[in-house]
């Protein structure tokens, strides 16, 4: 069985300081509900595109929320 990903445009965001800044394109992944197909090394490289961040940020959550199958990788740190 051949393993695949995707990503939602419209429910992928950053969140910083409490204000979100939504994905606005991605390179090398498809949008859902079509699929990318990852090959046999199980590596995927691909680019997503958000409006710039405050230069100040030191932390940052980057969410997909989708029902049932979202995720999130919360309190990001970022190095100055």
């Amino acid at each position: 069985m051949s393993s695949w990903c995707n990503i939602n445009l419209d429910k992928t965001f950053l969140v910083v300081d409490g204000k979100k800044f939504n994905l606005q394109s991605a390179i090398g992944i498809a949008y859902a509900p079509e699929k990318t197909y990852i090959n046999d090394s199980h590596v995927l490289t691909f680019m997503l595109d958000f409006p710039a961040i405050p230069k100040t940020t030191t932390s940052m959550s980057f969410i997909e929320d989708v029902e049932e199958v979202g995720w999130a990788c919360y309190n990001i740190q970022l190095k100055q």
